[in-house]
C-alpha cells in the first residue's frame, strides 16, 4: 500500500496507538499482502516488528516522498472497504508506535508506522471479518 497523498508528518511518537491492517491468510497464518517481513511472509505474532526505512515517491511531478514503514488505517471501516469481500484476507487491529506520517489511501485516513505488533491470539471480530 502507498500513499496517495501525504498530510502530515511529524517526529516519531513514542506512544502505542491502534490501527487496522488487512492479511492476506496463507497457509491458515496471517501474510503481508504486497511485502514480506525480512523476506518471510508470514507474519511473526506477538512482537514488535521495525520497518525497514527508506524513502517512497508518492508524487513523481513535485518528486514528493515519504519515510517507508508499516502503513494501516485509523479506522477498521476503511480496512474492510479495503479488503471488500475476499475470503482470503483478513483485517486486524493492531499497536503500532513511532508513527511519522499520515496521509490517505483511496480517500481513507492511514497512518505509517516504525513498528507494529499484531497480537497472538485473534479476537472474534478479526477472524471473523464481514
Amino acid at each position: 500500500m502507498f500513499l496517495d497523498v501525504v498530510t502530515k508528518t511529524q517526529r516519531r511518537s513514542k506512544n502505542i496507538n491502534y490501527g487496522y491492517k488487512v492479511f492476506a491468510i496463507l497457509g491458515g497464518a496471517l501474510a503481508f499482502e504486497s511485502q514480506n517481513y525480512k523476506g518471510i511472509p508470514v507474519v511473526k505474532r506477538g512482537v514488535w516488528l521495525k520497518a525497514e526505512e527508506r524513502s517512497i515517491t508518492y508524487d513523481n511531478r513535485k518528486k514528493k516522498s515519504y519515510l517507508s514503514g508499516f502503513h494501516f488505517f485509523t479506522d477498521k471501516y476503511a480496512a474492510e472497504l479495503w479488503r471488500g469481500h475476499a475470503a482470503w484476507q483478513r483485517v486486524v487491529r493492531v499497536k503500532v508506535r513511532g508513527i511519522h506520517t499520515y496521509g490517505t489511501q483511496f480517500g481513507h485516513t492511514v497512518g505509517v508506522a516504525r513498528e507494529m505488533r499484531v497480537p497472538v491470539r485473534l479476537k472474534r471480530q478479526d477472524k471473523k471479518s464481514t
